[in-house]
């Protein structure tokens, strides 16, 4: 749909914004408050937050934070501290991170805005209706065994966190992940964060092609109809010669994009078990 694509835009922009902005080392000291902010540029996370696990407790200790009113990332910080202190008690906010940090797997959760602590409404960046609902997902950012953060993201939209973005946000933050520390330089930062980038545009743009195909099946299929019918209309009209050769042109190359978008949206719903090599000028050929 048109909303799940402009979706996934604001997806591979914001994961841009990171590639873009990251430090090139993980122990770098804006390292995680740069990723957040990128990540909040995306109009779909109103609220973002990371954390580091402790030994001791286990909701993960804020980082930093991004998306409290009118607050910069330190005073969000404070902000989340607060809710994980209410969490602790009574609530269920911070259950995805808990959650995350416990399995070390991403874990997606719903929760009421009832259960947001009063004292708490002016600072976060929710709509004030009680009767609606927050999807949370936490992802945790591991470098082999180590679990190094908990990244997570509130988002009021209900078409949020679907199987193909939290695939692409798994990706990416398992690429996070594998970045170097400023003392073990095996590899380079930004070659890294630039392939990961770059595979999550594919997915995306994939996805997105995806759909256009098979809206195209729709189209091609009516404008084969249409000529096919004044092709009939006009059999027996000698008058007409010059305009029926140009209808039966335009009927075969209707023809032609018609075998291509099949193709296409075959090739799109293609299961592969491992990655396969598509000679798309066979394609063409074919069609």
């Amino acid at each position: 749909t048109a909303t799940e694509k402009q979706r996934l835009a604001n997806l591979l922009t914001s994961l841009d914004n990171v590639s873009q902005t990251l430090p090139d080392y993980r122990d770098d000291p804006d390292f995680w408050e740069t990723m957040c902010l990128a990540l909040q540029t995306n109009p779909d996370y109103p609220l973002v937050w990371i954390g580091r696990p402790e030994t001791d407790d286990e909701y993960p200790d804020p980082i930093t934070g991004c998306g409290c009113v009118s607050s910069p990332p330190v005073q969000c910080r404070q902000t989340i501290s607060q809710l994980i202190t209410y969490c602790r008690q009574n609530g269920s906010l911070c259950d995805s991170a808990r959650q995350a940090a416990a399995d070390q797997r991403v874990v997606v959760a719903s929760i009421p805005m009832s259960s947001m602590p009063a004292g708490l409404h002016p600072s976060l960046p929710f709509h004030e209706n009680l009767e609606k609902m927050l999807l949370c997902a936490s992802f945790p950012i591991m470098c082999e065994e180590e679990l190094l953060a908990v990244v997570t993201i509130y988002s009021q939209s209900t078409a949020c966190f679907a199987h193909n973005e939290l695939t692409v946000l798994q990706l990416f933050f398992r690429q996070i992940g594998k970045l170097p520390e400023q003392e073990r330089q095996v590899h380079s930062a930004s070659d890294l964060a630039g392939a990961g980038a770059g595979l999550y545009r594919y997915s995306v743009v994939g996805a997105i092609a995806a759909g256009i195909a098979h809206e195209m099946i729709n189209t091609t299929n009516g404008t084969l109809n249409y000529s096919q019918a004044l092709l009939d209309l006009t059999a027996d009209k000698e008058s007409l010669t010059e305009e029926r050769n140009l209808l039966k042109k335009l009927h075969q190359e209707e023809l032609k994009t018609a075998r291509l978008t099949a193709e296409l949206t075959q090739l799109a719903d293609k299961k592969a078990a491992t990655p396969e090599k598509t000679d798309f000028k066979l394609l063409l050929d074919r069609s």
